[in-house]
Order: structure tokens, then sequence, then C-alpha cells
């Protein structure tokens, strides 16, 4: 939610107020509002739309573009949410995404 930023310097990208950014990462952190994970494609050569496609084409995986999603660094991410996927299907997920981006 943050990328790595303070809840002022998103607010300022954002135009969203500190204290709703605080209150969001709070509330991601004690519920866990689901199970997802940023993942980093720049180190694959890939913006998130490119790897995106990359993801669902080879690897059967459906990810998230993060392009324009505040930070300028945003573009180098893809979203995968895992938090209705029963644990069979998570199995060799790490290789699939190697896999597909290499």
């Amino acid at each position: 939610m943050l990328f790595g930023e303070t809840a002022a310097e998103r607010a300022k990208e954002t135009e969203a107020s500190e204290r709703t950014l605080h209150h969001k990462a709070n509330q991601f952190d004690q519920h866990g509002m689901g199970w997802s994970l940023f993942l980093d494609v720049s180190q694959f050569g890939f913006d998130s739309t490119t790897a995106s496609r990359h993801l669902l084409a080879r690897g059967k995986i459906a990810a998230t573009p993060m392009v324009n999603w505040g930070s300028a660094n945003s573009d180098k991410y893809v979203r995968l949410v895992f938090a209705n996927e029963p644990v069979h299907r998570l199995r060799g997920v790490v290789k699939r995404v190697q896999q597909a981006l290499t």
C-alpha cells in the first residue's frame, strides 16, 4: 500500500489524507485484508503491464499491473492475490513465475 514510502509521501502522491493511509495500512496489518504479494518485475526487464501479460499467457497466473497506482516506481510491480486460492493451487507458483518471466 505504501510502496516503501511514508504515509506523508504517499498522501502527497495520491492526494489521499495521511490519516486515511495510516488507517488503511493498519487495517491491512491487523486483519490481513487478503493475501497478496507485490512482485518487482523490473528485475526481469519488464514493466508491470508486459509482465502481467507474460504471467497470464506463459504461467497461467493472473497478476494486476500496478502502473499508475501512485508512485513513479509503481510500474515495476505486479500484484498477486492469494486470498481465495487453495494451497494445492499455490504449489509451484514460484517456478511458474520464473518460467513465465525468463
